[in-house]
């Protein structure tokens, strides 16, 4: 205070020398440039940057330059734009204690002063409050300002605008006045986490400054509404991990109704469906379907107790199937459907066949959600569908299994089985009447044989009588 009181009684003295008073913002760890402009002079002045602790950086009219011990690493004055007039001093990595009032002195001989400029640096940090709180915790967040006495920090209409940006939008509707009345009490969730920014306006300099706040909790999946890609007849893992050190209690898994639904329905979880095993650490409260259907598609939430806060965190299961439609006899359509197909900007399918020996070769790759294959060609068809970010996932559909493919028989192959069906059972039932035919004549026979051996004699006169009549008849008649 002592020094500014002074240089302001010099400038009084010195009528003819010009001043200026200007304000400047930076967030803590970034380059603040302090402005010193002057009209161009064919000699270069002697230039002196100070501030209420001494002096900081000096440059003689000769050239010769002298910085102070303790900010020599991290300030400089370019001058390569001397000859512009511009005299700026820049400080690198901006630190709180860095804020306050510096001053320019331009001076041309030993008595000639050209200008005094002050510049009043306003250092700007978001502070968060717990840094990183877990999720339910109140959480403050602040716009702190230092950097001396000045209207920055002056109470009602005096003090600058402030306005709060979550993520690179506008977080309320409304502008604080003055820096001591911008704090933000908050309810940590997934909803306020990200990036915090406090924009300042004090009608002749603008600042801002950037925090991030992190919540502890789960951090796998990262965030709400994450996807989970599953081929159909496989089995997949429905993550829900806690961040190290954490020891949730009392978790479960539930399945959310869809948004048709009623919020109060209760839904079902599936019948594969396969809680965490106790075996696993305790931060480890990931979920399974041994064997993923289509219709298990849909929202499935995780939620434990953390430090007396309810943690829940939910994700969407997306499935996936390949859907056969026939053509013809040669020819199938093949077509990769998910659930929810919204994320999906691209389908790409592979052909892949095998020889004798096993070897694999794969053909070039063809676009679209479908592609027609002739039943000749055989193989491994894989169909993988990308996203926004890359790759999402894959199903494989084995063209020898078509026959098998649930509502996919080809109608030629049907027609085909139900005629042989048919020639099977009219072969069977001949069969199975040759053989009561001979069944009746084995009965007979027998009764026959039974006959004989009860009427011995009987048969034996029957017998010789026809035995006679047969010869007779063959013997010639006399004439």
């Amino acid at each position: 205070m002592k020094s500014k009181l002074f240089i302001f009684v010099f400038l009084y003295l010195l009528k003819d020398v010009k001043s200026e008073s200007v304000e400047v913002f930076a967030e803590v760890g970034s380059r603040a440039v302090l402005p010193c402009r002057s009209t161009p002079q064919t000699v270069s002045p002697a230039i002196t940057w100070s501030n209420s602790k001494g002096s900081i950086w000096r440059m003689l009219g000769s050239g010769v330059r002298f910085w102070s011990s303790s900010w020599a690493s991290r300030v400089r004055c370019p001058h390569t734009h001397f000859h512009l007039g511009d005299y700026s001093l820049e400080i690198l990595g901006v630190r709180q204690e860095d804020g306050g009032s510096y001053f320019c002195l331009l001076e041309l001989g030993q008595r000639r002063t050209l200008q005094v400029t002050e510049v009043t640096l306003r250092v700007v940090k978001v502070s968060i409050s717990p840094a990183v709180p877990v999720i339910g915790q109140s959480v403050s967040i602040r716009c702190d300002v230092s950097g001396g006495e000045g209207p920055s920090e002056g109470e009602g209409p005096r003090g600058p605008t402030v306005r709060w940006m979550l993520n690179g939008r506008p977080y309320g509707s409304r502008r604080i006045r003055g820096v001591q009345n911008n704090e933000l009490k908050v309810t940590a969730s997934e909803k306020v986490t990200g990036n915090w920014t406090c924009l300042l306006n004090d009608g002749n300099a603008d600042g801002r400054a950037s925090g991030r706040l992190g919540v502890e909790g789960i951090i796998r999946p990262p965030g709400d509404g994450a996807r989970v890609f599953a081929a159909v007849g496989v089995a997949v893992s429905l993550p829900c991990v806690f961040a190290e050190g954490l020891a949730p209690s009392d978790a479960f898994w539930e399945r959310l109704p869809t948004e048709s639904a009623s919020e109060r329905a209760a839904v079902k979880l599936p019948r594969a469906f396969s809680p965490p095993p106790s075996s696993v650490s305790s931060r480890d409260k990931s979920a399974a379907l041994r064997e993923v259907e289509f219709e298990d598609a849909g929202r499935y939430r995780c939620s434990a107790s953390v430090q007396g806060q309810k943690t829940q965190r939910s994700l969407e299961l997306v499935t996936v199937k390949v859907d056969v439609e026939v053509l013809s006899e040669d020819a199938v359509k093949l077509t990769c459907r998910l659930s929810d197909p919204s994320a999906v900007r691209e389908y790409e399918w592979i052909n892949a066949t095998f020889d004798l020996d096993g070897m694999e070769s794969t053909g070039s790759g063809q676009k679209g959600q479908s592609v027609n294959v002739s039943r000749t060609s055989g193989g491994r068809w894989t169909c993988r569908f990308y996203g926004k970010q890359g790759l999402l996932g894959n199903v494989t559909h084995d063209i020898y299994s078509m026959e098998g493919h649930r509502g996919a028989t080809p109608a030629p192959v049907s027609r085909r089985m139900s005629h042989n069906a048919v020639l099977l059972l009219v072969g069977l039932f001949v069969v199975a009447l040759v053989l009561l035919l001979v069944l009746i004549q084995m009965y007979r026979n027998q009764l026959r044989s039974k006959k004989a051996f009860r009427f011995l004699a009987l048969e034996t006169v029957l017998h010789a009588g026809s035995v006679e009549r047969e010869l007779k008849e063959r013997s010639p008649v006399p004439k």
